[in-house]
């Protein structure tokens, strides 16, 4: 799991919010926002690069449910790791929209070594993680929720590349 910190600015916020009220996934990154939020967690990754087109997508959400434990890339069956609906999901991703203050519940929970931990400093930062059935996924879960939560969700496919081709050799 890797914390970024300031991924998207107040400012950011509300344009962002707006633009995730039509509710739907969208592989379009050209917003420029979105764009940028995109190039940051690229520039975590230092071993692949994010394929910013289909099968990748982001959205913004708001689910007062929340999300049982799961992975983005794969599922458990039986003890093993298996394709689910996105098995191309090589890194997920979500960055807080929403003010601590503004809901309560909804922690953003990670099982590493068998025990959960909290995120913590998710607003106004990205949290980005390992999804795919080969990279060590990340098992997570969010909290149901009551206020105003919203997030931005983004979920990337890859192309493998060595660091050299990023380097430029």
């Amino acid at each position: 799991m890797h914390h970024i910190l300031g991924i998207v600015n107040l400012d950011e916020v509300q344009d962002l919010k707006d633009v995730g009220k039509l509710g739907h996934k969208s592989h379009d990154f050209s917003h420029k926002i979105i764009e940028k939020v995109a190039k940051r967690y690229q520039s975590a990754v230092d071993d692949q690069e994010l394929i910013l087109s289909a099968p990748s997508y982001w959205r913004v959400e708001t689910r007062p449910k929340g999300h049982k434990w799961h992975y983005d890339g794969c599922k458990e069956e039986n003890g093993e790791l298996v394709d689910n609906h996105m098995p191309w999901c090589r890194i997920g991703t979500s960055a807080l929209l929403s003010n601590p203050d503004s809901f309560t519940g909804g922690e953003l929970k990670f099982l590493i070594d068998d025990q959960e931990v909290i995120v913590h400093n998710h607003y106004l930062s990205g949290v980005m993680y390992s999804a795919g059935k080969h990279d060590k996924p990340l098992k997570h879960k969010v909290e149901p929720h009551k206020g105003d939560r919203t997030v931005l969700l983004m979920f990337f496919a890859t192309k493998p590349v060595s660091k050299d081709q990023l380097k430029g050799n």
